[in-house]
């Protein structure tokens, strides 16, 4: 070896999450023969153990064994001979013939596959390895970053640090002097692996902030209960400093465990915080009724107070938490509890069952509603493992009525699926209906969110009404990024680079240490909004949200003949379009209001993607413009039923044919024209406005591309199929078929307005 290390060596590791020890990973070579070993908790109750054994020469294994085991999820492979045996556990093994040639890499292994960075001196360096997880070839890019100095076992070396870009996740190597890897880092998930000796590899991003609160606490764990105005009792763990004392109080609620939402916990205690997880009422080992989203606004004021009041709290409270966990904290701040001082909800959905789900705009959002049933149909067990689960019977969705689709696909009927597909009205949603709440709420907010949320919505309109009432202390960060927020550094083969991933416990500790402790910690100087514009891959930051510009009008130009491609300019023409819907021929759209594959990483061409559904498209922009905040349509239509949808999306077209969504599309259900309160018939073949608002994007269109609008009525399966009659979906079997006929002309024509800021950066 060179430097005159020894052939054998051997490598203990721990894993981190933020400052918790998840577990240990080691690391033996002895000659040729490697030994890799791991054993870590993935999450509450979830532990992974793996296992690699073999013979090993310059990264290229001529046999190996390797195991995995997941919950209830086991593999077992055996590579030997030029032949490869794989045993899932379920009795029927399988061997297949395979020579690799490249690198082996595994996914929680470091040491396996460090050879892959040898002579890597470029950015961006295209790296062919073979994945030993799922025994497949796989590209990584990899990228030189400059060498560092540090302290490893009492020495001063130097490092050499490594950015690899795995599929949806970016990663750290820190190598010594011998090519051994002496940590790894995976900022999206927050988790380390760090040799012994090797701790002062990292600096402390917190240890350039001495004025917030540092790690100074011993922590403990206890639990503790507490009752609500009905009785319910409520169950949480309590993470707080050993010292008796009382503290600033963290409350996070939720309906996924609330170990779960422990995870992590240590951070608060330690500097000074108690971080208190609850499961919500019905779930976990709370007691009470389990009916989503409808009693977290009593539970949650009553929840704060009574933290307020523990033995352990100095009286204030904040809460943070994401999804659920972002909902509660606005459903408890809609009653203004007097202990709650300060909140930071992360991609939170709105104060509305009908603005996002179970209904969006009073579509329902079928895919979505089962995705979530398969995680809480029983709260007192949530099963996370379902979130990575897809559908297994497609054509169970087409069923009829809506209310037995949960019947045919999971073979069972849920209650509660059923209460969803009742409550058609946000008169139905007493409990989950508190928006003109919602902008009476003063206290200190901290938003996040990402342009792929699939609850960005809510911030956008949680942001929007505290604005509106000249709400004074409220900051947002917008990345590029879906609900997994902070983990994205590229979708669809767009890379954003590493400055995607924002370091964001100091954020989260400046705004506590502020309001919880009164500390002057410069929270009043951070910018309101801080957005990241995809196209230009950079974050910008502005005192408001949208950031001041001026508004951009296009108009739906209608050409003649039997085409699905139309003019997006700037005058407005005459010209009538149809589009057709026959809710008995739904399959899953090809066009831009379908769902794109996000995560994919590779780029998607518009031909893949547009079918017979119209869009418009405008000439190339000549020079490089850039949008923020929320675009809206609006065009006159006349319709043939009594009810009907339309979809709309936006997309750049590259010069190549590749393409990128600006956002999220919007949604629009034609009976809930007079509001989400009420459904009201359609006249048919009385004209009547649409008025659609997307999601808020901030997206840089470069000079050469076009912009196009896609225009649909069927967005199956991610939304329900509307019949076109105004029976209610919980019985409805009949369907009429739509012919929508949009009225386009000079005097009304079809205008897409968006908000253009500065080209500058």
């Amino acid at each position: 070896m060179a430097g005159g290390k020894p052939a054998d060596t051997t490598i203990e590791y721990k894993i981190f999450y933020t400052t918790t020890q998840l577990g240990t990973y080691s690391y033996k070579r002895s000659g040729k023969s490697v030994e890799s070993k791991l054993s870590m908790q993935a999450g509450p109750g979830v532990t992974i153990n793996s296992e690699i054994k073999g013979t090993q020469e310059k990264g290229v294994f001529s046999d190996l064994s390797f195991s995995l085991e997941q919950g209830k999820v086991k593999v077992n492979s055996t590579f030997s001979g030029k032949k490869l045996t794989v045993d899932r556990g379920d009795g029927k093994p399988i061997t297949l013939d395979s020579d690799p040639k490249e690198v082996f890499w595994a996914n929680i292994h470091p040491q396996i596959g460090k050879d892959m960075l040898a002579g890597v001196e470029s950015p961006n360096t295209k790296v062919k390895i073979h994945l030993v997880d799922s025994w497949s070839p796989l590209e990584l890019k990899i990228s030189p970053k400059p060498s560092i100095t540090r302290m490893v076992k009492g020495k001063s070396i130097p490092v050499r640090v490594f950015h690899v870009d795995f599929p949806g996740v970016g990663l750290d190597y820190f190598l010594d002097e011998e090519g051994d890897v002496l940590a790894m880092d995976v900022p999206q998930q927050k988790v380390r692996f760090i040799a012994e000796g090797a701790e002062k590899v990292f600096e402390d991003p917190l240890a350039k902030y001495p004025n917030l609160s540092q790690a100074t606490h011993k922590v403990e764990t206890i639990e503790w209960k507490m009752k609500t105005r009905d009785g319910a009792e409520l169950v949480s763990t309590v993470v707080k400093p050993k010292e008796p004392g009382k503290y600033p109080v963290i409350l996070s609620r939720t309906p996924y465990g609330r170990a779960a939402s422990a995870f992590g916990a240590e951070f608060w205690a330690e500097r000074g915080y108690v971080f208190v997880s609850q499961d919500v009422r019905g779930a976990g080992g709370s007691g009470g009724e389990w009916d989503p989203f409808m009693f977290e606004a009593q539970d949650g004021y009553d929840a704060v107070q009574a933290a307020a009041a523990a033995e352990w709290s100095n009286g204030k409270v904040g809460m943070i938490g994401a999804s659920y966990g972002g909902y509660v904290q606005w459903a408890a701040a809609s009653l203004k509890p007097p202990a709650l001082k300060a909140i930071i909800p992360q991609v939170s959905p709105p104060s509305s069952a009908m603005e996002n789900l179970p209904y969006d705009q009073g579509v329902f959002t079928l895919f979505q509603n089962l995705w979530w049933l398969k995680i809480v149909a029983d709260p007192k067990q949530s099963n996370m493992a379902a979130a990575t689960q897809g559908i297994t019977k497609p054509e169970a969705l087409k069923k009829l009525p809506l209310s037995k689709v949960d019947d045919e696909l999971f073979g069972k009927n849920y209650p509660l699926f059923d209460k969803w597909v009742k409550r058609e009205t946000a008169k139905d949603w007493k409990g989950w209906n508190f928006g003109s709440a919602t902008s009476k709420v003063t206290i200190p907010v901290f938003h996040i969110s990402g342009y792929f949320d699939g609850d960005q919505i809510g911030t956008q309109l949680h942001w929007r009404a505290l604005a509106k009432q000249g709400h004074g202390r409220q900051w947002m960060i917008y990345g590029p990024w879906t609900h997994a927020f902070n983990t994205t550094q590229s979708l669809m083969g767009e890379d954003f680079g590493p400055e995607a991933i924002m370091e964001l416990d100091s954020e989260y500790l400046r705004f506590f240490d502020t309001y919880l402790k009164d500390k002057s910690v410069g929270q009043a100087e951070k910018p309101r909004s801080r957005f990241f514009v995809t196209g230009e891959n950079r974050w910008r930051d502005s005192k408001t949200w949208p950031p001041v510009g001026k508004p951009a009008n296009f108009f739906g130009q209608v050409q003649k003949g039997k085409t699905a491609k139309h003019i997006l300019g700037t005058e407005p023409t005459s010209g009538n379009l149809l589009i057709k819907f026959d809710p008995a021929k739904v399959s899953v759209p090809k066009a831009l209001t379908g769902t794109l594959d996000l995560q994919s990483q590779n780029s998607v061409k518009f031909k893949d993607i547009v079918n017979d559904d119209p869009y418009f498209v405008t000439a190339p922009f000549a020079t490089d413009r850039v949008f923020a905040g929320a675009a809206k349509l609006e065009f006159e239509v006349r319709t043939n039923a009594q009810d009907t949808d339309f979809f709309a999306a936006l997309i750049e077209i590259r010069p190549d044919g590749t393409i990128w969504p600006l956002g999220q599309g919007g949604k629009y259900r034609a009976s809930y024209r007079m509001g989400l309160d009420k459904r009201v018939a359609i006249t048919p073949g009385k004209p009547f406005t649409v008025r659609m608002e997307f999601w808020d994007v901030a997206h840089r269109v470069k000079k050469g591309s076009k912009l196009a609008l896609a225009l649909s009525s069927n967005s199956f399966p991610m939304a329900s199929r509307n019949l076109g009659t105004m029976e209610p979906a919980f019985t409805a079997k009949k369907w009429v078929v739509q012919n929508n006929l949009i009225l386009s002309s000079k005097a009304s024509p079809i205008r897409l307005t968006l908000n253009e800021i500065s080209a500058k950066p």
